[in-house]
């Protein structure tokens, strides 16, 4: 292996480690949202988390009628 494939190798494990790295500070990101969404400071934020989950149990409701498994 030459000293340049042997550089382009190394380059190409660095992009891939931090490609890795981005998707588990995305990951963490997404966990630290998800539960500061997930908090309601005010009565207007809880009633726009109520009208939210509502919705969420009407879609899974709805995808339950949709999609029954006959047997």
């Amino acid at each position: 292996m030459t000293n340049e494939e042997k550089i382009i190798s190394l380059l190409t494990d660095i992009q891939k480690d931090i490609a890795a790295l981005k998707a588990e500070q995305d990951r963490k990101n997404l966990i630290a949202d998800i539960k500061r969404f997930s908090q309601a400071n005010t009565p207007e934020e809880q009633e726009e988390l109520d009208r939210f989950f509502a919705f969420m149990d009407a879609e899974e409701e709805r995808k339950r009628a949709r999609y029954v498994v006959s047997s």
